[in-house]
């Protein structure tokens, strides 16, 4: 079947071709991060990624068929990728994914952790370069918790760390577990 895009929250998109269910699903499918530049590629089941390697838009190339357009990505960056990034969402175990620290590609070319300018503070999270006003720079994960399970301890009452999530999810958070604070 053709290709076919679909939108995700905060501002990325999925691309490919989809199965006879009508699902994106498949082993060459192409997520694009909201900068229309960096992209993660490999498979999907309906819409959510199982395996994906990073990769740039090198082109558009429009489907003869539906003229939907479909991402060209660099094959040679592709199997160059070391890393393998999987969908991983936090939940309400005390522990944020599998593997916390790897770096997301988006990120890496828009922020750094770095010793704070504030005495005292700590690490801090500063931009690589300046950006422009509303462009989404770095994504914030957490443990999940309803609002009630945040206010039953006083370390998860004081977190500093906590955001609200219920844009996403009504009556959610996010807290970074102590753990996991530096």
């Amino acid at each position: 079947m053709g290709p076919a895009w679909q939108f995700k929250i905060g501002g990325g998109f999925l691309v490919g071709a989809v199965d006879h269910a009508g699902d994106l699903t498949g082993p060459d499918l192409v997520y694009s991060y909201p900068d229309f530049k960096t992209l993660l590629v490999g498979h999907f089941a309906k819409g959510v990624m199982i395996s994906a390697k990073e990769s740039q838009l090198t082109g558009i190339k429009f489907d003869r068929r539906s003229k939907i357009p479909n991402l060209v990505y660099d094959k040679l960056l592709l199997r160059k990728s070391e890393n393998i990034f999987t969908f991983d969402p936090s939940n309400k175990n005390p522990q944020i994914a599998q593997n916390p620290l790897q770096p997301d590609p988006y990120e890496n070319k828009r922020i750094y952790v770095g010793k704070s300018t504030i005495p005292g503070a700590g690490s801090g999270v500063f931009a690589r370069h300046a950006g422009k006003r509303g462009m989404l720079v770095g994504f914030y994960n957490g443990v999940r918790k309803t609002k009630l399970e945040a206010r039953l301890t006083t370390d998860n009452r004081q977190s500093s760390y906590m955001i609200d999530n219920d844009w996403a999810i009504a009556d959610q958070v996010l807290d970074v577990p102590p753990t996991m604070r530096f």
